[in-house]
C-alpha cells in the first residue's frame, strides 16, 4: 500500500502539468484563430474596396467608351457635311465661271457684230484681240478659319479621351494585380487558419482523452485504498523511469502516449 501511494501522486502530478500544457497550448491557437480570424476580415475588407474601385473604373471606361463613340460619330457627321458644302461651293463655282464665260463669249459677239457694221467695208474685218479675263480670285470664306479651329478643337478632345483611357485602363490593369494579390494572400490566410483549426480539435480530443484518464486514476487512487493492488515495477511510472526517459518529456505528443500507456498498465491491475 504504502509503495503505491507515492507513484499514484507522481503520474497525478505529470498528468496535471501536461493537462496545464495543452491549456495553455489550446488558447495559444484560439488566440492565433482570433488574429487569423480578424487579418481575414481586413482582407475581405481590402478585397470589397478594390472590387468597387475596379467597377467605378470599368464604369469610367465604359463612359468613356461611349464618349469615344459619340465624338467618332460627332466628326463623321461634320466631316461628310463639310464634304457636301465644299462640292456645293465647287457647283456653284463652275456653274458662275460658265456663266461668265458665255456673257463674255455673247459681248465679244456683239462687238464685232457693231465694228462690221460701222466699217461699211464688205472685207474681211479685222479681228479684235479679245480682252483678257481677270482672273476670278475666289474669295476666302470667313467660316473656314473657325470650321477648321473647331475640327482641331474635336481632334484634341478625341486624342485627350484616348490618353484618358489609356489611364485609367493600366490603373484598372493594377488594381486587377493587387486584387489578385489579396487574393491568394487569403487563400493562403485560409489554409493556416484551417490547419490551426485542426491543431486546436486535436489539442481538444487529447485534452479530453487526457481528462478521461485523470478521472481513471482518481477512481484507481479511491479503489486502491480499500483493496491491494498487485504491483509490477515494470507497469508503474516511477521517478526513476521519468529520470532515465527525461528527453521524451520534451515533446508533449510523447508525454501524452508514454502516460496513456503508463496508466492503461496502471488501471488494468486490481
Amino acid at each position: 500500500m504504502s509503495l503505491n501511494q507515492p507513484q499514484t501522486e507522481i503520474d497525478s502530478t505529470t498528468l496535471q502539468l501536461v493537462h496545464d500544457e495543452l491549456r495553455q497550448q489550446k488558447a495559444k491557437l484560439e488566440r492565433n484563430i482570433q488574429q487569423l480570424g480578424n487579418e481575414k476580415s481586413e482582407l475581405v475588407e481590402t478585397l470589397q474596396s478594390h472590387t468597387d474601385t475596379i467597377q467605378m473604373l470599368q464604369e469610367r471606361i465604359m463612359s468613356a467608351q461611349t464618349d469615344l463613340v459619340d465624338l467618332e460619330e460627332s466628326l463623321y457627321q461634320q466631316i461628310k457635311k463639310e464634304q457636301q458644302r465644299l462640292l456645293e461651293e465647287e457647283e456653284q463655282e463652275r456653274r458662275k465661271r460658265e456663266e461668265e464665260n458665255y456673257q463674255r463669249k455673247k459681248q465679244e459677239e456683239e462687238k464685232k457684230t457693231q465694228l462690221q457694221s460701222s466699217s461699211g467695208h464688205s472685207g474681211v474685218v479685222s479681228s479684235q484681240t479679245p480682252s483678257k479675263n481677270s482672273k476670278n480670285n475666289k474669295s476666302i470664306d470667313p467660316l473656314w478659319a473657325d470650321r477648321f479651329s473647331s475640327e482641331n478643337s474635336l481632334q484634341r478632345e478625341y486624342e485627350s479621351l484616348l490618353i484618358q483611357k489609356d489611364s485609367i485602363q493600366k490603373e484598372l490593369d493594377k488594381l486587377m494585380e493587387e486584387n489578385d494579390g489579396l487574393k491568394q494572400k487569403l487563400i493562403s490566410q485560409h489554409e493556416v487558419l484551417k490547419m490551426l483549426r485542426t491543431r486546436v480539435l486535436t489539442a481538444t480530443q487529447d485534452l479530453k482523452e487526457l481528462q478521461n484518464e485523470m478521472e481513471n486514476v482518481q477512481v484507481q487512487q479511491h479503489s486502491a485504498r480499500h483493496n491491494e493492488i498487485c504491483h509490477d515495477n515494470n507497469s508503474l511510472l516511477s521517478i526513476e523511469y521519468i529520470m532515465n526517459h527525461e528527453g521524451d518529456f520534451t515533446n508533449p505528443q510523447q508525454v501524452i502516449k508514454i502516460l496513456k500507456d503508463h496508466i492503461r498498465k496502471l488501471t488494468s491491475h486490481k
